[in-house]
């Protein structure tokens, strides 16, 4: 039987439980369409140990495998995919192992990945869209260090280049998308 609680004492500070793998694989073949599109974005607001990003991560890079043999276009959206997923944890060691674990996934697919700079690329995704915070307190009060959350979108403007956007999360949940910074175009591996 898998793990569903770290610990009594976590799930009356954290009211952290974790969603079982069976329960995982049942809600996300809900979105399974979403879910497998490469660059549809999810954000897990309590991720926790990132059961549901993983979950996504893997079956993105599953059709990424079986669409993209070579290995430049498999390269380039490995990063496409994973540069749209984003998770929120309250807790620095859910957000450390959610990282480890997608990453982990990544690293099981190396033998479609010619240049190892990607590695470094998809660890500085994983640092900008793993995040520790609070999604459920309004506004101003959402982080303990009285900062916003930074989110990066990657958008793809054409093949092998992306284009980075920040926003601030509190103004995403006001639905106010104006961006607070936009960078310019660059090469898929000078991330």
């Amino acid at each position: 039987m898998e793990m569903q609680i770290k610990s009594k004492k976590r799930v009356q500070q954290l009211a952290e439980i974790y969603t079982a793998k069976n329960e995982v694989i049942l809600i996300t073949d809900l979105i399974k369409d979403l879910s497998e599109k490469i660059d549809s974005k999810f954000l897990e607001p309590s991720c926790g140990n990132g059961n549901f990003l993983c979950e996504i991560l893997n079956r993105r890079l599953l059709r990424l495998k079986k669409t993209y043999k070579k290995k430049m276009d498999f390269e380039f959206f490995l990063i496409k995919a994973t540069a749209s997923l984003y998770g929120i944890d309250i807790d620095k060691d859910n957000i450390v192992e959610t990282k480890n674990r997608m990453f982990k996934t990544i690293a099981n697919y190396k033998n479609n990945i010619n240049n190892e700079k990607i590695f470094i690329i998809l660890k500085k995704i994983l640092d900008t869209n793993i995040l520790i915070g609070d999604a459920l307190k309004e506004n101003t009060d959402l982080f303990s260090s009285g900062d916003d959350l930074i989110f990066i979108n990657y958008t793809s403007p054409k093949m092998f280049y992306f284009k980075k956007i920040f926003y601030n999360f509190n103004d995403l949940k006001l639905n106010i998308t104006k961006p607070i910074k936009t960078e310019k175009i660059t090469y898929y591996l000078d991330l």
